[in-house]
């Protein structure tokens, strides 16, 4: 028997429940990778004792902006991340990895504002990708430099239907 729209619907609000819910372990666990980074040792170095050989990384932040999944036609959308130090001035020519789930979207370098952006790109027509992203939202990773430690933020996906 072909399934009904109501069956159909209520199996996709069923996977968006699903989806948010790992949202939120998810959420924990970057929030639980923050506390850890920002925690010191006694000598002041971050992330363990560096015996002195290599000087302390500085933190920086990360903020990713929510951004509208557009989903008439062809689905599309851009993902926006800033990365300042920690006086809040830009950092730039960075790498910033865009993710939804375990999917990388792409990769941005960040600018003279030290922003980065990505677009949906070849995940156009993935409607699954796309209802895990309006779900979940997206994730914006840095991994880090010689001198900058590593920072994640998140931001949603919201559908916009034009």
């Amino acid at each position: 028997m072909p399934a009904t729209d109501t069956d159909l619907l209520n199996s996709m609000m069923a996977e968006i429940t699903r989806l948010k819910s790992e949202n939120d372990q998810l959420k924990k666990e970057n929030e639980e990778l923050k506390k850890k980074q920002d925690k010191t040792d006694p000598n002041g170095q971050h992330g363990g004792s560096h015996n002195g050989q290599v000087g302390q990384k500085e933190p920086v932040q990360l903020t990713a902006s929510d951004t509208k999944g557009s989903v008439s036609g062809l689905a599309s959308g851009t993902g926006r991340a800033t990365l300042t130090d920690k006086n809040g001035k830009p950092v730039v020519g960075e790498k910033i990895t865009f993710k939804v789930g375990e999917t990388v979207v792409g990769t941005g370098i960040t600018d003279a504002n030290g922003t980065a952006t990505v677009n949906s790109g070849s995940y156009l027509g993935d409607p699954v990708f796309w209802f895990k992203a309006v779900s979940t939202g997206y994730q914006a990773v840095y991994d880090g430099s010689e001198k900058y430690l590593p920072a994640q933020a998140h931001a949603n996906v919201t559908p916009a239907f034009a």
